[in-house]
């Protein structure tokens, strides 16, 4: 019995140890994926290449960085150079997933027109399948120099991408100036290059005997050509490049003859998929990292979250750490905290205004000083005047528009108004007499001016300056049923009323526009104008004509109308001397209506 407990013991204990060694292999299992993002302890000397530094996912050696990020320092050179295969590292950029690295250039050279030289290099390939690495669209441009070439570019893996440039000088003054943009006069560029580019092949579409040798017309002024791929903006056209056989002097050469550029290239943990569905094995080790999808290709980048710097691909000490966004000799522009007193948060700052500052919003890092309080005195003392102006303004239309209303109603508006008559507004008036612009008489009623309603059709208006009448209520409707009768009449020997403006005190008046003046100027002259012959069969039409206005008045028309100011100046002449009896019944009337009143 004690055997079998025993027994039963041991298995348990080796059934517990079973669970234990599992979960401990699960629980590594995550750090062995991460165990090259923390390999800075490990690998002391894979973070330094001569004065390069080399920031992790890089590093020398395959157990030192992540899976396709392997970089060789030769130490040959002094300082030593840093190679990712063949292409020579510039720099390395974390924040940007950038790699400036140096490229090759095609090139050829010519002896005479059909015979290229031997140290030519007639295309070149770069190839970066199945790297992390892609050319980057917005940071390079293609380039080709010389004064007879046609350069092409083309790429990726199924040959769907190409394109070229040419460039073209009859000699080298016409080629373009030194620091001209290339656009064809010796130099060429094609300053857009597509996405997800992972490889570029460069070659001429100069002709070619097929026996090496490329056609160069200009090879006497201009015997070599180039093209590359190179970061924008890098190269500086000179003429010079044109006639030298060793190119540009901004070529990087080596001890073979071999010409290089300075190219940009994108890189990215291309191998784990995008941010979605790299989670699980990201290589955004460090806290406060945060995964973003690779802007040029498949893949994903890891950056510090805001607040914080570092590298994003570490743990530990190198990984993301909080910044002192408070340190004015790193961050000043960046983090302004003007007039304030800044506070270091983590993975922030905070900003708090001094005595006598303020914020507009929580947010806000500059500090304004709080308004004095003369200044509060002032604003307020300016806001009083403006309530009051704006009392005053709305008060002043308020009386203009009662004191148009009373006059409307006086001079009997509505009865006008109900009778079909045309009532004008004083801007109407304004409008018609072009702001009273042409003055063509006076008389004992007031001002007379010339105008036009809105058919084009002349009218005179006529305007009272004192007011001899003197309204009161019971004599409106008589004032109104006056401008009735004349409105009724429909005779061609009157003057027709065609509207008036109620809004003044004495009503202004349109008539029809009668252009030959009065009787009294064309008998007697007016001014300096001489006085008009008459012939004795246009002074009794004349005559006949009045006579058979005022008859009209008198018998024919609904009411009888009395003018009781017939003179000359009274009748006016149209541009047949066709007469038209004026100013009657309506001021005369008015007049009379006064005197009865006060008998």
């Amino acid at each position: 019995m004690v055997m079998q407990l025993r027994g039963m013991t041991q298995l348990m204990l080796l059934m517990w140890f079973l669970l234990y060694s599992c979960a401990v292999a699960l629980a590594l299992a995550p750090l062995s994926m991460s165990a090259a993002s923390t390999q800075r302890s490990s690998c002391p000397h894979s973070n330094k290449c001569g004065v390069l530094d080399i920031p992790y996912p890089f590093g020398i050696g395959d157990d030192c960085a992540w899976p396709g990020f392997t970089l060789t320092c030769n130490g040959s050179f002094s300082p030593p150079k840093l190679y990712y295969d063949d292409i020579q590292i510039i720099d390395i950029t974390l924040e940007k997933g950038q790699m400036r690295g140096y490229t090759f250039v095609a090139y050829f050279c010519n002896n005479s027109t059909n015979t290229t030289t031997v140290s030519s290099s007639f295309s070149t390939w770069l190839n970066l399948t199945d790297t992390p690495f892609l050319v980057a669209p917005t940071s390079n441009e293609f380039t080709a120099i010389g004064c007879d070439a046609l350069a092409q570019l083309g790429g990726r893996d199924d040959g769907s991408f190409l394109t070229g440039c040419i460039t073209t000088c009859t000699s080298l003054d016409t080629a373009a100036k030194d620091g001209e943009r290339c656009t064809g006069l010796g130099c060429c560029q094609v300053p857009s290059i597509p996405a997800n580019l992972s490889s570029t092949n460069i070659n001429w579409g100069n002709k070619n005997d097929g026996n090496g040798n490329v056609r160069n017309s200009a090879w006497s002024y201009s015997p070599c050509s180039y093209a590359f791929v190179a970061e924008k903006g890098w190269y500086n056209f000179s003429r010079q490049d044109l006639s030298r056989r060793n190119g540009s002097k901004s070529f990087v050469e080596d001890s073979d003859g071999k010409k290089y550029v300075p190219t940009v290239l994108d890189w990215a943990i291309r191998n784990n998929g995008s941010c979605s569905s790299a989670k699980t094995a990201s290589a955004c080790v460090s806290n406060y990292s945060e995964c973003i999808n690779a802007p040029n290709g498949e893949g994903y980048l890891c950056q510090c979250s805001a607040g914080y710097a570092g590298n994003p691909y570490v743990t530990g000490a190198g990984g993301c750490k909080n910044i002192n966004e408070c340190d004015p000799s790193i961050y000043k522009e960046q983090y302004p905290c003007t007039d304030g007193t800044c506070h270091d948060l983590q993975g922030s700052f905070e900003c708090k205004c001094k005595f006598g500052g303020r914020k507009d919003s929580k947010d806000d890092k500059v500090c304004r000083p709080v308004l004095s309080k003369v200044a509060i005195m002032l604003i307020a003392i300016t806001c009083v005047i403006a309530i009051l102006s704006i009392l005053l303004i709305l008060l002043f239309m308020v009386h203009e528009k009662k004191k148009l209303r009373e006059n409307f109603i006086k001079n009997g508006g509505q009865v006008l108004k109900n009778i079909g008559i045309e009532i004008y507004t004083k801007e109407d008036i304004k409008k018609i007499t072009n702001n009273y612009h042409t003055h063509i008489g006076n008389g004992a009623f007031g001002e007379v001016f010339k105008g036009k309603v809105n058919n084009n059709r002349q009218v005179a208006v006529k305007r009272s300056i004192q007011s001899e009448i003197h309204h009161h209520n019971g004599s409106k409707e008589d004032f109104a049923n006056e401008i009735n009768i004349q409105s009724e009449i429909r005779h061609k020997n009157v003057v027709r009323l065609v509207g008036c403006c109620l809004e003044t005190n004495i009503p202004m008046l349109v008539f029809e526009y009668i252009p030959n003046g009065s009787l009294h100027d064309v008998l007697h002259g007016k001014g300096n104008d001489a006085k008009l012959s008459l012939t004795l069969e246009k002074r009794l039409a004349i005559a006949i004509g009045s006579a058979e206005a005022l008859d009209y008045m008198h018998s024919s028309a609904s009411q009888k109308i009395l003018h009781g100011d017939v003179k000359s100046g009274n009748i006016l002449l149209d541009g047949l001397f066709v007469p038209k009896v004026s100013d009657f019944g309506i001021s005369r009337r008015v007049m009379c209506i006064a005197l009865e009143l006060f008998s």
